[in-house]
C-alpha cells in the first residue's frame, strides 16, 4: 500500500475528475474526429480508414499522465495488469464455451445465435470481457461483504461480553459472582487463573521447538495464563483427542501445530515457581475473537491442585448496570475491571461503515457494467440491423427473428454469468482463506443468482434497442 496513505480532501476528488476527463480525450476525440472527416463521397461508398490514423494517438494523453503519477506506485500496475489479464481470460474463456456449444444439436434460434456469436470472436470476446468483468467485481465485492459480515456477526453479536473482571481472589469469588446474579447480568463461567511458562516438552528444552527463521513462538516468549476445568468450554470444538479427568492438557490448534505437539507428548510447566508436567489428551480449536475467556493451555483441577489462583469472568454490561459496577469496585477494590464497551461500540461502528463502502463500491460496480454492456450493443446496433435484413430477405419471420435476438443474448449472459461466478469464487476463497485466514466453501446459490442478474441486465438493455432495430430493418426492408 501506498506510505503514507492518502488523506482525506479534495486531492482525491481533483484527482478522479481530471482522470476522467483525461481519459475522455481519446475516448471522445477519437470516433469524433473520424465522425467529422467523412466525405459525402464516403458516405456512398467505402474508402480507405486507415487516413488520419494520428489521431489514436490521443490514446497518450492519460497513459503519459498516468506513466508519470504513477511509475513507483506498484499497487496501480498489479491492479491495471489484473484488470486486463482478467478481461482477457474471462474473454476466452466464454468464447471458447460458446465455440463448443456450436456443436451442440440445438433448435433453430439458438443454433442461428450460436452462429452469430461465433461469426465475430473477437466483437464477441469483448463483449463477454467486459459483461463477465463487471459481474465478476460485483459478485466478488457481494460476496467478500456478505462472509465478512457474517462472520464479524458471529464473533461480535449484540450480546458479545464486553467487560472482564481480572484477579478476583478466591475468599471474594462467590461474592462477585453472586452479585452478577442477583442482578441478572448475563456472564461466563469463572476460570481459575495462574500465570507460568512452558519449559518442557517430552524432557527436552522447550526453545529447541521454536523453528528457525520465523517469528518466535508466542507460547514460548512470554508468561502465559494457564487455567483448570472439569470440562473443556462448550465454544471451543475438539479437534483430535478426548479429555480426561486426571494428568491431561488440552492444547490449541496453533500452538500444537507451531511446537509439532501431538496427543501423548509429555509437556512441563514452570507455574508460579513449581514444576509441574501433564500430557496432551486433545487439541482444540479456539476462535480468539470471540470476546470469551480463551487460553493455550486448559488442564485437568489435579495437576493445579496445589497452586494458588485467581478468578477471571466476562460479562454482559448495559448503561443501567453503571451503578452495580461502581457498588463492586467498592465492594472488591483489588478486583481489576476492563470495561470495554466503548471499544465495542467504536468496533461496531467500523464495522457498519466498512459494510456500507462495500455496498456502495458494489452498486457502483453495477451502474457501470450496465453502462459498458449498452454501449457496446449501441455500437453493433448497425451490423444487426444489416443482418436482420439479411434474414427477412431470405425469408425468415419476425417471430425467428426475435427468437433468436433473445437466444443470443441469453446464452451471453448465462456464459459471462457462470465464469464470472466461477473466477469470483476463487478470488473470494483467496482472500477469506490467506487473506483473513477464515473458513470459507463454495455459495451455490450464487451460481444461479448472477446468471440471472445478467440475463434480467442485458434483457432491460434489450428492450430499449429491440423496437429499434427491427423498426428500422423493417422500414429499410420496406
Amino acid at each position: 500500500m501506498p506510505d503514507p496513505l492518502p488523506t482525506y480532501g479534495l486531492k482525491p476528488a481533483i484527482i478522479a475528475v481530471m482522470s476522467s476527463l483525461l481519459i475522455g480525450v481519446p475516448a471522445l476525440g477519437i470516433p469524433l474526429y473520424k465522425l467529422i472527416s467523412v466525405s459525402s463521397v464516403e458516405v456512398l461508398q467505402s474508402a480507405d480508414e486507415r487516413q488520419g490514423g494520428w489521431i489514436n494517438l490521443l490514446v497518450l494523453v492519460p497513459l503519459v499522465p498516468l506513466l508519470v503519477a504513477y511509475r513507483d506506485n506498484n499497487l496501480v500496475w498489479i491492479v491495471l495488469a489484473g484488470i486486463v489479464g482478467l478481461f482477457m481470460v474471462l474473454g476466452a474463456i466464454s468464447v471458447l464455451f460458446t465455440l463448443l456449444l456450436g456443436k451442440v444439436s440445438l433448435p433453430i434460434s439458438m443454433k442461428l445465435a450460436v452462429s452469430r456469436i461465433n461469426r465475430s470472436k473477437r466483437h464477441t470476446g469483448l463483449q463477454y470481457g467486459a459483461l463477465g468483468l463487471s459481474l465478476m467485481l460485483l459478485t466478488t465485492i457481494w460476496l467478500v461483504r456478505n462472509d465478512l459480515l457474517s462472520d464479524w456477526q458471529r464473533t461480535l453479536p449484540a450480546d458479545a461480553p464486553n467487560a472482564f473482571a481480572l484477579n478476583i481472589a478466591e475468599y471474594e469469588k462467590d461474592a462477585y459472582l453472586e452479585a452478577l446474579d442477583g442482578n441478572e447480568i448475563q456472564r461466563s463461567e469463572a476460570f481459575p487463573i495462574s500465570r507460568g511458562r512452558l519449559t518442557l516438552i517430552n524432557g527436552e528444552d522447550a526453545q529447541n521447538r521454536q523453528k528457525k527463521g520465523l517469528e518466535e513462538e508466542d507460547a514460548l516468549s512470554r508468561e502465559l495464563n494457564f487455567t483448570y476445568a472439569e470440562q473443556l468450554p462448550s465454544y471451543n470444538e475438539v479437534l483430535s483427542g478426548e479429555w480426561t479427568d486426571v494428568g491431561g492438557v488440552s492444547v490449541e490448534k496453533e500452538v500444537a501445530e507451531n511446537l509439532g505437539l501431538q496427543l501423548g507428548d509429555e509437556l512441563g510447566f514452570t507455574i508460579n515457581g513449581q514444576e509441574v508436567s501433564a500430557k496432551v489428551n486433545s487439541i482444540r480449536f479456539v476462535e480468539w475473537r470471540d470476546m470469551k475467556p480463551n487460553f493455550y493451555f486448559i488442564f485437568t483441577p489435579d495437576v493445579l491442585a496445589n497452586i494458588p489462583s485467581a478468578w477471571l469472568v466476562s460479562f454482559r454490561l448495559e448503561d443501567k448496570d453503571n451503578a452495580l459496577i461502581s457498588e463492586l469496585s467498592r465492594n472488591h477494590p483489588t478486583v481489576s475491571l476492563m470495561d470495554i464497551r466503548l471499544m465495542g461500540e467504536k468496533i461496531q461502528g467500523l464495522l457498519s461503515q466498512i459494510v456500507w463502502s462495500i455496498t456502495v463500491l458494489a452498486a457502483l460496480g453495477v451502474l457501470s457494467g450496465v453502462l459498458l454492456i449498452f454501449t457496446l450493443l449501441r455500437l453493433s446496433l448497425s451490423q444487426r440491423q444489416a443482418e436482420i435484413r439479411l434474414y427477412r430477405t431470405l425469408g425468415a419471420s419476425r417471430k425467428r427473428i426475435v427468437r433468436t435476438i433473445w437466444a443470443e443474448y441469453g446464452i451471453m449472459a448465462i456464459t459471462a454469468g457462470v465464469v464470472a461466478t466461477f473466477g469470483a469464487e476463487l478470488v473470494v476463497g483467496s482472500i477469506m482463506t490467506f487473506g483473513f485466514e477464515l473458513p470459507w466453501s463454495w455459495h451455490l446459490s450464487t451460481w444461479i443468482i448472477v446468471p440471472a442478474i445478467a440475463f434480467l441486465t442485458l434483457a432491460l438493455v434489450l428492450f430499449s434497442l429491440i423496437r429499434q432495430m427491427l423498426t428500422t430493418s423493417q422500414k429499410q426492408f420496406a
